[in-house]
């Protein structure tokens, strides 16, 4: 279970970011969802990347991931854990923006 969480009606609302912004889940009794917002890498530099999400710029380490620039990738604790296709991260922006 998470170390940082807090108690809102029943429900448990658990942040997972100590140095990025992007990972948040939300357990509520049964029901657990993981949302991650897509950030696109701008340049490399050995193990580092620069990654915009969508005008936040962050630092990431990109040993776990092979990727390049241009790449989506979900971060997790300023670790790049996943490249994922263009057509999802401007599907997983598209449904950021609209809601």
């Amino acid at each position: 279970m998470p170390r940082h969480g807090m108690t809102i009606k029943n429900a448990k609302l658990f942040f997972i970011f100590p140095l990025s912004f992007c990972i948040l889940i939300f357990d509520f009794s049964e029901a657990r969802m993981c949302l991650a917002y897509p950030g696109k890498i701008e340049s490399i530099k050995g193990e580092k990347a620069v990654v915009d999400f969508s005008g936040v710029k962050k630092e990431a380490n990109i040993s776990f991931v092979k990727v390049k620039k241009g790449d989506y990738v979900i971060v997790h604790a300023g670790f790049a854990i996943q490249k994922i296709s263009d057509e999802e991260a401007m599907d997983a922006i598209e449904g950021f923006s609209n809601n």
